[in-house]
């Protein structure tokens, strides 16, 4: 092979976005700052990880929960320090299915954290025994939404990493971005009924002190602060790629 052809084919695998060139800084800063935040994700859940394990906070069903999220989420991470773009292949759809389905999977376990607590608080039901079914659908659920475009052959370079191609950007839609804001906006309807329901019941305790009153008092702000963020937060990640759609 000569030194040209050479040239050719590291462009092709290196820079699709633009031109042919991989000199090309814009190639290059948007591989650099997908590495850069897919590093810094990865470090930050595995952070979450060792903290998790260090204050032992996998004794309930919530932090069991939030312990399969970053589970997911550090996978989800992998992703994105694949290393460079890649031609069509095996490679890539591998890629592009690692990415949905753990993408799918973060969000899973995100939106039934949220019902877990609607059920908790709300419905006051007890979710032990509803362990198993949140792994057969935080895992299963993924599986299947990941498989489809597969299937179907539409997995292939798109921009920065593999995933559903640009010429089928109405499975873009179906696959991902439809259900992830109808979902966001399920869980804000959630945690906007499970503030509400909680501020009532703190106010109608008030003017009295019962020990279990006080205690069921401190659970519920305890419960609460920490997960109420997550759709807001979901949302605000994901309001970008909707826009560039």
């Amino acid at each position: 092979m000569s030194i040209e052809s050479f040239k050719i084919s590291n462009n092709e695998s290196r820079c699709v976005f633009f031109n042919d060139d991989s000199e090309d800084h814009r190639c290059i800063v948007i591989l650099t700052v997908k590495r850069a935040t897919g590093t810094f994700s990865l470090l930050g859940c595995l952070w979450m990880l060792f903290v998790i394990w260090l204050l032992r906070r996998y004794n309930s069903v919530a932090q069991k929960m939030i312990l399969s999220l970053t589970i997911a989420a550090i996978f989800d991470s992998v992703a994105y320090v694949m290393g460079d773009t890649h031609l069509e292949g095996s490679l890539c759809d591998f890629q592009a299915w690692w990415l949905t389905y753990f993408d799918w999977s973060a969000l899973a376990w995100v939106c039934l954290i949220t019902l877990n607590l609607y059920l908790n608080l709300v419905c006051e039901i007890s979710t032990t025994r509803f362990e198993i079914l949140y792994h057969l659908t935080a895992w299963g659920v993924p599986l299947a939404m990941a498989s489809l475009p597969l299937m179907k052959g539409f997995y292939g370079p798109a921009g920065a990493w593999c995933w559903i191609t640009g010429d089928h950007v109405a499975w873009r839609f179906g696959i991902w971005y439809v259900p992830l804001f109808t979902l966001i906006l399920l869980m804000i309807c959630c945690y906007a009924r499970i503030i509400f329901v909680a501020n009532k019941r703190m106010q109608s305790w008030l003017g009295t002190f019962n020990p279990e009153r006080e205690r069921r008092k401190v659970s519920l702000a305890e419960e609460i602060r920490p997960l109420k963020w997550y759709p807001s937060v979901y949302l605000l990640v994901s309001i970008f790629p909707l826009i560039n759609r």
